[in-house]
Order: C-alpha cells, then sequence, then structure tokens
C-alpha cells in the first residue's frame, strides 16, 4: 500500500516536471518570436 502511494506520487511529480518543462520552452518560444521581430 505504501509503495503504491509512493509511485503515484513520483510519477505526479514526473507529470508536474514535464509540464513545467514544456511551458517553459513555449514561453521562450513566444520570447524569442517577439525578440526576432524587434530586431528585424
Amino acid at each position: 500500500m505504501r509503495n503504491r502511494c509512493f509511485r503515484r506520487f513520483e510519477n505526479s511529480k514526473i507529470y508536474f516536471i514535464k509540464v513545467l518543462l514544456s511551458f517553459t520552452i513555449r514561453t521562450h518560444e513566444k520570447k524569442n518570436i517577439i525578440i526576432v521581430r524587434f530586431k528585424s
């Protein structure tokens, strides 16, 4: 029982990290697009 709860917690942590990474990548892409437009 305890192991199953721990595994679920690990999965949620991995999911959270993936979402965070995708979110930061998306915002960085938007910033880069804005910077490129500003330069040109």
